[in-house]
């Protein structure tokens, strides 16, 4: 993401401003037995979205829905999560796709309208990714988020939102999957530390705010999820209106750092897990 920077000079004055380019989040909604998911998949998106991706104009995220089949692997993993996102933009029926919080419709003309018109916005916040998958597997992501030093807006209830996803993952033979698709992307695996997200301090102009985040993977999670096929990606977006703010992807990277940071904002590990108070809100 580039940062522009203009410099105006006025009667010997310097004035600094900065702005921030902003990347659209596609959100798709999905399940492995939904037919028109694989119409859509095979016709156009799939391609789409991996370029987009490629070239970093989107960050990408496909949640597992419990329907057309109620024992899809990709949704089960990862069920809380996944139920929550249905639930907050009313999700019901699929394929489904939101981009910068507003639902579009599934064709591609209406969806590369609006990953441009995203684009296009402006943005108070720049993100700044750091993750590592460390060698007991603990995955530590470090989070930096940097406000426009001209920025003027008013926030009501912004939510930073991290997920880790998995790039490709492979079901050849499981009843469950019938709608023909062998091969699917950005899967949600885990929310960090769940799917309401973090409250944080929003910085002044011009100022920034670190926080860290750690994943002790479970059995299951480590069974199921290719490591090194893990790609985060991070959201700004306020709860209440689903205003879209800001969003970046990063793939994560192995280190042989021997413990995480343990001073974690939010430190997480296997089920069960308290979901804290402040994380619900009711709009």
């Amino acid at each position: 993401m580039r940062n522009i920077v203009t410099l105006f000079i006025l009667s010997g004055f310097i004035f600094l401003s900065s702005a921030y380019d902003k990347s659209s989040l596609v959100e798709r909604f999905t399940n492995c037995s939904c037919g028109p998911c694989a119409t859509i998949n095979n016709t156009w998106y799939n391609a789409t979205t991996a370029g987009l991706v490629n070239s970093g104009s989107i960050s990408h995220l496909v949640y597992n829905v419990y329907w057309p089949s109620d024992c899809d692997p990709m949704h089960l993993l990862n069920k809380a999560d996944n139920d929550l996102r249905t639930n907050y933009y009313g999700c019901n029926a699929v394929p489904w796709i939101e981009i910068n919080g507003v639902n579009v419709a599934t064709n591609e003309t209406a969806f590369m309208n609006a990953v441009n018109s995203g684009n296009a916005e402006y943005s108070p916040f720049k993100i700044v990714l750091s993750p590592e998958r460390l060698p007991n597997d603990v995955i530590d992501v470090k989070v930096k988020i940097l406000r426009d030093i001209s920025d003027m807006t008013t926030f009501d209830d912004p939510k930073l939102r991290v997920s880790l996803t998995e790039k490709v993952v492979e079901i050849l033979s499981n009843p469950c999957c019938n709608n023909g698709e062998t091969h699917f992307y950005s899967i949600n695996r885990k929310m960090l530390p769940n799917a309401h997200g973090i409250s944080f301090e929003i910085p002044a102009p011009g100022d920034s705010v670190e926080l860290s985040l750690s994943y002790i993977p479970s059995a299951e999670f480590l069974q199921e999820v290719n490591l090194d096929s893990i790609r985060v990606v991070a959201f700004i977006q306020d709860h209440c209106s689903q205003e879209m703010y800001q969003s970046v992807m990063a793939d994560i990277i192995y280190t042989d750092r021997v413990n995480a940071a343990f001073t974690a904002d939010e430190t997480l590990g296997a089920s069960p897990l308290m979901v804290l108070p402040n994380y619900i809100r009711n709009c």
